[in-house]
């Protein structure tokens, strides 16, 4: 069992998608199964339940990625020993982000990576911010762009970027909304409110409804600060938002903000690093890059 098919089993257990996995690493499907099926007869158990239905890691593959991970970071590790170099650090990182980040937080960083350190190989995946912990909790991903979490996990670094208050917003235009709290004298909570399903926020928000004794007129939950701008600027009701989503927003003029009516805690916004990672070589190499960052052996 070698390096390239660990990295392999790690892809398809991150996709769960044969075809898809062998299109990503550059592998004939065939090949591909030979080559899962030559693990399994080597571990002794299968690794993956594939049906109909699609594929799932078993209770053993899930093990063996906790395995599989730990031996590629080794790997990784002893590369960076044996160069001579800080600028020789090879290796891949996964990096993951939200959409916003991509352009607010990640360019300058990602920049100074490839300047600093040309042999590390990013590999950027986008999605909802309120997973940013988890994919680095899982394993994931290596870093991630995240807001500092209100209880940090033991195995979880953060590293700090900046800092942005959460904002109510609402529709710019006039609307029926705005009416009822500018005429009206409702109060915004009354009003329909467009949430986060999950994340950082809504576990601020919930505290803040539980304290203030307001059952909220909730309209919809939705993934991702994007979507909860979109349908504020559709007039479907009002929502809280990152100031940094918001300013950097293309339909930003048809939001507008409602003033210190909100008491919420600002998100502190960095980057997440798995403690147990954090000494490897190509990790060091990338937080070296923020301002501030821990000097070597601070993570532990």
């Amino acid at each position: 069992m070698d390096i390239r098919e660990l990295q392999l089993f790690l892809k398809l257990s991150e996709t769960l998608h044969y075809t898809k996995t062998s299109h990503l690493m550059a592998i004939s499907p065939s090949a591909l199964s030979r080559t899962i099926q030559r693990m399994e007869d080597q571990v002794g158990q299968k690794l993956f339940f594939r049906d109909n239905r699609g594929v799932v890691l078993t209770p053993a593959g899930s093990r063996f990625r906790d395995y599989a991970l730990s031996v590629l970071e080794d790997w990784q590790m002893l590369q960076s020993d044996l160069s001579e170099e800080s600028r020789d650090v090879k290796g891949e990182l996964i990096v993951y982000s939200s959409v916003t980040a991509c352009y607010t937080i990640l360019p300058e960083l990602l920049e100074k990576c490839r300047q600093e350190y040309p042999g590390i190989h990013i590999n950027l995946r986008t999605g909802s911010a309120a997973d940013a912990v988890a994919m680095v909790m899982n394993g994931m991903a290596d870093v991630s762009v995240a807001a500092e979490p209100d209880s940090m996990p033991e195995n979880l670094v953060f590293l700090p970027v900046t800092s942005t208050p959460l904002q109510l917003i609402s529709p710019a235009t006039e609307c029926h909304l705005t009416d009822r709290l500018q005429t009206q004298g409702t109060a915004w909570y009354d009003l329909p409110l467009i949430l986060p399903e999950k994340g950082l926020a809504r576990k601020r928000l919930d505290r803040f409804f539980k304290a203030m004794d307001i059952e909220p007129d909730v309209y919809a939950e939705v993934d991702g600060n994007e979507a909860i701008i979109a349908l504020v600027s559709l007039g479907f009701g009002f929502g809280v938002v990152p100031s940094l989503v918001r300013e950097n927003s293309f339909i930003q003029e048809k939001i507008t903000v409602l003033p210190d009516v909100l008491d919420l805690d600002p998100y502190n916004v960095g980057i997440c690093v798995n403690r147990r990672k954090s000494q490897t070589p190509v990790l060091r190499a990338f937080t070296s890059l923020l301002a501030g960052s821990p000097e070597e052996g601070e993570f532990e």
